[in-house]
């Protein structure tokens, strides 16, 4: 939050709507010290040296930050392109639209981080396809979008041990089975695996540009997971 409004030490949103417990609203003062929330009621104390007031006039609603706890943002491109079919059917035109290229895996995540921002939330489970053979570039490409918007992210690509063919029903008329991440057998989720091991030692480990891996307090912005289908 502090990183967001732009202050290090002092922030005071004077004049805002927060909830209570029995679903009604106060109008209150809130100061915000050092990331701390220090004062809820009526603050009447000097601002100091580079503090900063947010007037909310009595019209804001103030909340904590949404947590989008499910998403798959590389199917941003998918949007407007997929007939309202049955999910199983839906499903199979999905894994056919996939993006096939590290850059478009870069800009969905970017773009779903800012979606994201702009509807409340700070921070996201991402539930992420990767393209096959190209898993490292892929999942690479989605941290490194978290990490330049600088909003938490757990990111959990999809992945399991059955083939395609026995999890998703295909109509009569579709092509042969669809070749995508999940990984389709044990030898290839074995692999993924592998790859998420050695990504996430870089991403929650000590090494190098450990600053831009980190908010202002010292937390993870990203963290690696698993996604089972």
């Amino acid at each position: 939050f502090m990183a967001a409004v732009g202050v290090d030490e002092f922030c005071l949103l004077r004049q805002v709507h927060v909830p209570r417990g029995d679903s009604g609203c106060d109008v209150v003062d809130v100061v915000v010290e050092k990331g701390v929330i220090t004062c809820i009621g009526s603050y009447e104390g000097e601002i100091p040296p580079g503090g900063k007031v947010i007037d909310g006039n009595a019209e804001k609603l103030l909340l904590p930050g949404m947590f989008n706890g499910h998403t798959h943002s590389s199917e941003m491109w998918n949007r407007g392109v997929i007939k309202p079919n049955p999910l199983e059917l839906w499903l199979c035109e999905l894994i056919d639209h996939s993006p096939d290229d590290p850059e478009m895996i870069y800009l969905s995540a970017l773009h779903c981080g800012i979606e994201t921002l702009l509807s409340g939330g700070t921070c996201i489970m991402d539930h992420v396809s990767l393209i096959p053979d190209r898993e490292i570039e892929g999942l690479q490409q989605v941290v490194k979008a978290y990490q330049d918007l600088g909003i938490r992210a757990f990111v959990a690509p999809l992945m399991g041990d059955m083939e395609t063919k026995f999890s998703i029903a295909r109509a009569p008329a579709a092509s042969s089975p669809p070749q995508f991440t999940p990984p389709c057998d044990k030898e290839v989720t074995a692999k993924l695996l592998s790859v998420l091991k050695q990504l996430a030692s870089d991403v929650h480990g000590e090494g190098s540009n450990k600053e831009a891996r980190q908010d202002p307090n010292g937390n993870l912005i990203v963290q690696m997971g698993v996604g089972p289908t």
